[in-house]
């Protein structure tokens, strides 16, 4: 038992630290409170909780152009190898830019179904997957649609021809402050992951 607790953790393995030493305590039969058990299940949970606080902090803070225009900037060195990364960029742009569209042309589409007398809640299970039926099948067209119509668009603002040097309308430059900024997020990244 001394020398498996001597043992160093494996990757993935999370040290109970000072819980444990604690016995389990038995509550109800066979069911009871582990205390090293309880300090895991904390820390993935703070774990979680702070990456979601992260993800909205970001979210709130940035808005959609500036998350692409920091994709294609830290991108930027792999230009010398070939990669396409101004194509990329404009890749997850139009990613983030469909996203509230589909979501409007879903209630659109539900909506409208709904209206007609389409019963989404009731019925056998084969009737409800039949109803849903005529909501994503008129979905996916219009946004196959939507995406021929960018095509053409972009088509005809002739993207993607060959030699041509991509312009911004805001060039950006690194300055100092950013360089600020990102210090101490890597530093705030580098002590959460050594403190949990």
């Amino acid at each position: 038992g001394q020398a498996a607790s001597a043992a160093p953790l494996a990757l993935g393995d999370v040290s109970a630290g000072v819980l444990a030493a604690w016995e389990p305590v038995a509550l109800i039969g066979s069911f009871g409170l582990v205390p090293a058990g309880l300090a895991r299940g904390l820390f993935f949970a703070v774990r979680i909780v702070l990456l979601v606080v992260a993800s909205l902090t970001v979210t709130y803070t940035t808005t959609s152009t500036e998350l692409t225009d920091a994709l294609g900037f830290f991108l930027r060195p792999l230009k010398r190898l070939g990669v396409p990364t101004d194509d990329i960029a404009m890749v997850f742009s139009l990613a983030l830019r469909f996203i509230p569209v589909t979501a409007e042309e879903f209630g659109r589409v539900h909506d409208a179904q709904w209206a007609r007398g389409a019963s989404f809640a009731e019925g056998s299970l084969w009737e409800r997957l039949r109803a849903w039926q005529t909501v994503l099948i008129p979905l996916f067209v219009g946004l196959f649609r939507r995406a021929d119509s960018l095509a053409v668009a972009m088509d005809a603002r002739c993207y993607g021809a060959p030699d041509v040097e991509r312009t911004s309308l805001a060039p950006r430059a690194f300055s100092g402050r950013s360089g600020l900024v990102l210090a101490v997020g890597l530093l705030a990244c580098i002590g959460l992951a050594v403190w949990l």
